[in-house]
């Protein structure tokens, strides 16, 4: 007698936190209720489902009717409902404090909203190392899918993988399913015919073989074309039909009953990994373009079909050093994770769930998904930790001190931290002197939260479609958006423009010589590097949030220049005086000019002349106004005698539909001409004050 094939499907379905309340309705309107409506109709087979913490909490809050059909499902099916981290991590980035408490949140939340205790987890982007094995077993989970890749490169046919096998660390053991990629790639974009062939591929003689699918419900609405298709034109309904036509050899399971009625092929150490695709985006820019260029030139080579699964990418943790934003706001979570682990649990909950709410995973890397690129997700982030760090000192009753000193973006050098009563400044006189993050503290707000304008390996498409005058673009068809051919403008090519260094503020321009302000927004000002990314001297700081800064360098190779700067917060105002000595014996002609950067909820000062690509430009700063409507602020910055110009930082990223052109903040550079003669000073200061509006 022939075998069968059990068919584990587990649908995995999640919203950011801080998404917009719209894009959460849409989501349910167009994918996830319109799945169980269907499910519930022509279905009813057992099934896994995984809801975040995040959309089941939205569901509640709202009390949307998906949160009664889950539950009714529940009741009448046997459906399993699967659990994870609490606000959708990536556990491997966290300290194990907050790893635990993420994955038991997580599996209270699935217990109290929908009456089952998960007995799996999934793996928030399946980023995968082995220690994560003794993690879950001890938070109470049995198993987990992963995908079929990561057992591949670890030396595994993945055309003869067991059912499931055994993670190990610690001691302890989990069961971890190998998903199928193929499927993944077939479900729901191919055929039904050819979703049910690929299934029965894996019949065997006799006995039982196992099949798990493990992917996104938003491929199932949300992502192009996928809503027509699979429930307009029918797909899911077909679909359903031909799992249950197919019962003599086709038995649907969920992953509680495959992990009873399965048994282990061994054990196994699976490295460092998350899904092929993941390993990919997580490559340095330049990488990532030459491993896509090789695999494509070799895509039809038989030798390379044999050892492309031993091939994989990088690791998740690298996006920390492709983006050095990340890596800030990184070294920040742990400092406040820190804080809050020191309180006692009984003052600590607010700041816990605030600070679990800012680990949500969304927001901490990109690849076919903005990601980091989004604006709003990098500032639900901030103002999570942001008011975590907050309830944290009021909970410990702790007062932060004038001035820190530590190492406060993980780049192995000694930063200062600046505190006021209403804002904090954290200084890195390594790099040039510059203010790289800024806080509001009554707002739990991020003032200079600005993404940088790097190459990322899609810009290269970019460019030869635009070369070749092809807008590329799909025809509406539903394909995977691993597969999407995105439409190409020429307004695309305009915004391929790198900044030569991460965007921080009060960075030091000394200009030798002629310049446009085209070069502002092209990031090519003719400025001495000595001065705008050198190390400066730490001439003083006390107890008071005021540094002292200096550094000498030379003007245009005809003399020293001696700079001396000194930042400083009162209240809400922070301010930057510098002083300037001509130590030589010529005369130094230079335009000084400093460089704020501000986050994309600020809006330029009206009233400007249009100068060049989205430049505004004023003749007097005296007093400029730039309103942040999102959090009911102004910045009043104030810089006498002083020229000064804006413009929108703006990058060119890919979404799951398109490319898109992005504001990632506000740059201004304010600027002043000075002719110094042999020991000759100069004085010129700016204050940037933050109020409510």
């Amino acid at each position: 007698m022939a075998g069968k094939v059990l068919f584990a499907q587990v649908l995995h379905s999640h919203q950011p936190v801080g998404n917009f309340d719209h894009v959460f309705e849409w989501a349910c309107e167009q994918a996830y209720s319109p799945y169980v409506e269907e499910y519930l109709r022509t279905g009813r087979m057992p099934l896994s489902l995984h809801f975040s913490g995040s959309l089941l909490e939205w569901l509640e809050e709202h009390r949307h009717p998906l949160l009664d059909s889950l539950r009714r499902c529940a009741a009448e099916c046997d459906v399993e409902f699967v659990g994870g981290g609490w606000f959708e991590p990536i556990l491997t980035m966290l300290p194990r404090r907050d790893a635990e408490g993420q994955l038991a949140g997580g599996a209270r939340l699935v217990e109290r909203l929908l009456g089952r205790k998960p007995r799996g987890a999934w793996i928030t982007e399946r980023v995968w190392e082995q220690n994560l094995a003794g993690l879950l077993v001890e938070s109470g989970y049995e198993y987990a899918t992963l995908d079929d890749s990561h057992f591949a490169h670890a030396g595994l046919d993945p055309e003869s993988l067991a059912p499931r096998y055994w993670a190990e660390s610690d001691g302890r053991l989990l069961a971890v399913f190998p998903a199928s990629e193929r499927m993944r790639y077939l479900i729901p974009f191919g055929t039904v015919e050819e979703v049910i062939a690929e299934l029965r591929r894996y019949r065997p003689e006799s006995g039982a073989a196992l099949v798990v699918y493990a992917d996104d419900g938003e491929k199932f609405g949300l992502w192009p074309g996928t809503h027509k298709h699979v429930f307009e034109d029918g797909w899911l309904a077909r679909f359903h039909a031909a799992l249950l036509a197919e019962a003599d050899w086709l038995e649907p399971v969920t992953l509680s009953e495959a992990f009873d009625r399965s048994e282990s092929g061994g054990t196994v150490y699976l490295g460092d990994d998350s899904y092929r695709e993941m390993t990919e985006w997580a490559l340095p820019a330049e990488s990532q373009a030459q491993f896509l260029r090789a695999a494509g030139e070799l895509e039809n080579d038989e030798r390379f079909a044999v050892v492309r699964r031993f091939f994989r990418g990088g690791s998740w943790r690298a996006f920390k050093a492709r983006y050095s934003e990340l890596r800030r706001a990184y070294a920040r979570m742990l400092a406040i994770s820190q804080a809050v682990g020191g309180l006692p649990a009984r003052k600590a909950g607010k700041a816990v769930r605030e600070l679990y709410r800012g680990q949500c995973n969304c927001a901490w890397w990109h690849g076919v998904f903005g990601g980091v690129y989004m604006p709003h997700l990098r500032g639900a982030v901030w103002e999570h930790l942001l008011r975590s760090e907050r309830l944290a000192r009021k909970a410990g009753d702790r007062r932060a001190p004038a001035v820190e000193c530590g190492d406060f973006d993980l780049d192995g050098f000694e930063e200062l931290r600046l505190n006021s009563t209403r804002l904090s400044a954290f200084v890195s006189p390594r790099r040039g002197g510059h203010v790289f993050e800024v806080d509001w503290l009554a707002g739990d707000f991020n003032l200079t939260d600005v993404l940088t304008r790097r190459f990322e390996a899609y810009h290269v498409q970019i460019r030869e479609c635009l070369e070749a005058g092809n807008a590329g673009g799909d025809s509406g068809a539903s394909v995977s958006i691993h597969d999407l051919q995105r439409e190409t403008r020429p307004e695309h090519g305009n915004y391929l423009v790198y900044d030569r260094a991460p965007l921080e503020s009060l960075v030091d321009h000394v200009i030798p010589g002629g310049w446009q302000v085209e070069d502002l927004w092209r990031a090519s000002l003719p400025s001495e590097e000595s001065f705008r990314a050198g190390g400066y001297e730490l001439a003083r700081s006390g107890r008071s949030p005021k540094v002292v800064l200096s550094r000498c360098g030379e003007v245009g190779g005809r003399g020293p220049l001696e700079l001396s700067k000194s930042i400083e917060l009162r209240g809400g105002t922070l301010s930057a005086t510098y002083d300037l000595e001509n130590s030589g014996d010529e005369e130094l002609c230079f335009t000084l000019g400093i460089e704020l950067n501000l986050g994309p909820d600020f809006a330029i000062p009206a009233g400007g002349a249009p100068r060049g690509t989205d430049v505004s430009f004023f003749q007097s700063g005296s007093e400029l106004v730039l309103t942040c409507e999102p959090k009911r602020l102004s910045a009043r910055l104030l810089a006498p005698d002083s020229a000064c110009a804006f413009w929108p930082v703006k990058t060119v990223s890919q979404s799951e539909t398109s490319y898109e052109i992005c504001v990632q903040g506000v740059s201004a550079l304010i600027w002043w001409y000075l002719r110094l003669g042999s020991r000759e000073h100069a004085q010129k200061s700016l204050a940037l004050s933050i109020e409510p509006a």
